[in-house]
């Protein structure tokens, strides 16, 4: 997106054609106020100008607002986990910008600790990026589901949805098992 399209998106989520026409209005309407009025500077052009000002400054804070938003680059949700008949699970991530086909990934599943969720991220398994679909819905392969966690990964499949809320995959995998080369299919 260029930054025309940016500003004009940003211009129009603030109301911004509707702002500018309501000022051209006032504008137009104030050509017409009686001559006899004699006023030093039109209270027309000062709301007009307050019109403008407020609209370039929304503007500018949606642009910022939204330029915030996908910097911040936030990880997928898990949408789905699905066995596959003689071979590895794979599991349907919502669209995120950090993945790519074929990226090694790390799956983890958080866990609730001292009353506070999401506290400890446990490392249940690897995979890879096998499809970014059409859609931009990201489809994970898992080649690796450690050891101690048979148990979970058994109702993560089950297609239950408090599990998948669990799961967090990030677009990297530990040292220990890239340096090993035990990532393989």
């Amino acid at each position: 997106m260029s930054i025309w399209q940016d500003l004009w998106a940003s211009f129009k989520a603030v109301f911004g054609p509707v702002a500018t026409m309501a000022a051209l209005a006032l504008a137009v309407w104030g050509g017409l106020y009686p001559p006899a009025a004699t006023v030093q500077v039109s209270v027309i052009w000062i709301v007009v100008a307050v019109i403008v000002f407020a609209t370039t400054l929304l503007s500018s804070w949606n642009m910022v607002t939204v330029a915030r938003r996908q910097a911040r680059a936030e990880l997928p949700r898990t949408l789905g986990a699905f066995p596959v008949v003689g071979g590895n699970a794979t599991l349907l991530l919502d669209r995120s910008e950090l993945f790519g086909f074929n990226v090694l990934v790390a799956i983890y599943y958080t866990e609730t600790v001292g009353g506070r969720a999401g506290t400890l991220e446990r490392l249940i398994g690897v995979g890879r990026v096998s499809n970014v679909q059409q859609n931009g819905l990201i489809q994970v392969t898992v080649l690796r589901e450690f050891e101690g966690h048979e148990e979970r990964w058994r109702t993560i499949l089950a297609r239950d949805a408090t599990p998948l809320e669990h799961i967090v995959v990030k677009p990297s995998v530990p040292y220990d098992w890239a340096e090993e080369g035990r990532i393989d299919e």
